[in-house]
């Protein structure tokens, strides 16, 4: 009977044939582990692979920079929460400022349309357009609305054709003269003249 089975007889050769790579690699890992640099990085591996194996060395560093690493993200977290909040409070600003700017300028739109004539409705129309074609200018789209608008017909009137004479008047007309230089006798003269001119049945001069 053999003293080892054709099974075991094959183990021992494939350990044998590992043997010289088994103790070359114990080598290597010696002279890692003997190496002052690269000691702390070999037991980081090994700590990384197996978390649970116990490395006193890693362990002990650790377990005494564990708090100060837990401050340091602490602090670094609030900083960054610091640092979003101050972001946030400052795009809040801006866009304050801009609806203020924009506030501001829509106010004096508004103020120098009406200076110019423009009722509310046209004020309104004006603003429809300008969203409805994007125009950001009120001077372009108010001058738009004023083409759209039809034009006004012709003024007639009793005086047409009449020279008015403001300076020279007629005899019995209204002393324009008067109207400059003093306005409200001017009114009070008129007031009497044109319940003169009613009683007399001469109303052709106010027509």
């Amino acid at each position: 009977m053999p003293l080892i089975e054709d099974g075991e007889y094959a183990e021992y050769q494939r350990l044998k044939a590992e043997f010289p790579q088994a103790k070359n690699f114990e080598k290597v890992w010696t002279e890692v582990l003997g190496d002052p640099a690269l000691r702390p990085q070999a037991q980081r591996l090994v700590k990384a692979k197996f978390p649970h194996v116990s490395i006193p060395e890693i362990d002990t560093a650790d377990a005494a920079t564990k708090p100060l690493l837990e401050k340091i993200e602490a602090m670094e977290k609030r900083l960054e929460e610091k640092a979003e909040a101050d972001a946030k409070r400052e795009a809040e600003r801006e866009e304050r400022d801009r609806e203020r700017s924009a506030k501001s300028t829509i106010s004096e739109a508004r103020r120098k349309l009406k200076a110019a004539g423009w009722d509310d409705e046209g004020i309104d129309k004006i603003e429809a357009v300008m969203q409805e074609h994007n125009i950001g200018n009120y001077d372009i789209a108010a001058e738009y609305v004023r083409s759209t608008l039809p034009k006004p017909a012709p003024l007639t009137s009793a005086y047409e054709g009449r020279d008015l004479n403001w300076f020279n008047p007629d005899e019995g007309a209204l002393d324009h003269k008067l109207l400059m230089e003093n306005p409200n006798k001017f009114k009070s003269e008129a007031v009497k003249k044109f319940f003169t001119d009613r009683a007399n049945g001469n109303m052709s001069a106010w027509a």
